[in-house]
């Protein structure tokens, strides 16, 4: 009887009969979809953001597999910085609705989950080291990542009031943001809290 031989996922090698191929091409296909690294798209809206964009796109660089820019009507030099990193920048007519725009950064996405963030946001290198190690771990069957959320912070810049907010958003779960001001995500299906800030600083310098 014929056979063929396949490479594993490990690197090693197995032969197999050719009547049994169709089954085991199957669970090779479904144990590599399940080995393989999630992706993250960054999706940011931004206006005027000249002074701050480079520095947040710095720090988050290495956890996106790709970034998304849609700029809302800048007149200072934000879409130019933004194109150094990335030729996924886009448009966007202000129409005074933040989900609005947030939903359209999400439409120009490709990869399996969605990060937002804000120009004035950065990521502190401990929190993007446990991002790393969440991507590397993270299933297909999550559907909304709980980062916390720091919105004020003492003399020493130290957070003072810390809740958690939706981060990181499977691209097709079919979830998007509500609210025309103060946009949410409701979180549903499959929900993981992580301990990282998701880089949230308000604006500290």
């Amino acid at each position: 009887m014929s056979q063929d031989v396949l490479i594993l996922p490990t690197g090693g090698r197995r032969k197999i009969d050719i009547l049994q191929r169709p089954l085991f091409v199957l669970r090779f296909s479904l144990l590599e979809r399940k080995m393989a690294l999630t992706t993250i798209s960054l999706c940011m809206i931004v206006r005027n953001e000249e002074e701050v964009l480079a520095r947040c796109l710095n720090s988050a660089q290495s956890l996106a597999d790709e970034i998304v820019i849609v700029d809302t009507g800048s007149t200072d030099h934000t879409k130019e910085v933004a194109r150094q990193y990335t030729d996924s920048v886009y448009d966007f007519a202000w129409t005074d609705d933040f989900s609005a725009a947030r939903n359209f950064s999400f439409s120009k996405a490709t990869q399996d989950f969605c990060l937002w963030l804000d120009a004035d946001d950065i990521l502190e290198p401990e929190d993007l080291n446990i991002l790393l190690s969440l991507k590397a771990s993270l299933t297909a069957d999550t559907d909304v990542v709980m980062l916390r959320y720091h919105t004020a912070f003492d003399e020493a810049g130290n957070p003072t009031f810390t809740y958690y907010r939706e981060r990181l958003i499977r691209r097709l779960s079919g979830l998007r943001f509500q609210g025309a001001i103060h946009e949410t995500i409701a979180p549903a299906g499959v929900v993981l809290y992580c301990v990282a800030s998701g880089g949230c600083r308000g604006g500290l310098p």
